[in-house]
């Protein structure tokens, strides 16, 4: 027997449902397949679900408020006292210097 076909014979060995595993073969496994599916399905569902109950508490939030409390943090009301020694923003004017003690001008 020849070498090419003492190869063509090992492989077509190695390709037969008796073959053993050593040959690089994955037997079974579905398991593993199935089971991932299920958790990529379920955490979509999880995410579709988390979305419609935000779109609920936004149109909720639009009409009146809600019962546990604003959505999204709201900032704080600015004050003039925040602002002191600040710049003036673009667009704004800087306040006048308040008059000089005793009147002199």
């Amino acid at each position: 027997m020849n070498t090419l076909s003492h190869t063509l014979l090992a492989s077509l060995w190695a390709m037969s449902p008796e073959a053993p595993l050593s040959m690089g073969r994955v037997e079974g496994g579905w398991g593993y397949i199935w089971f991932s599916y299920a958790l990529v399905w379920l955490a979509l569902l999880a995410y579709a679900f988390y979305l419609l109950r935000l779109r609920s508490q936004l149109q909720e939030g639009a009409e009146g408020p809600s019962k546990n409390g604003p959505l999204l943090p709201q900032p704080p009301p600015s004050t003039p006292s925040s602002r002191e020694g600040l710049a003036p923003s673009r667009g704004e004017t800087a306040p006048s210097p308040p008059p000089p003690p005793g009147g002199a001008q």
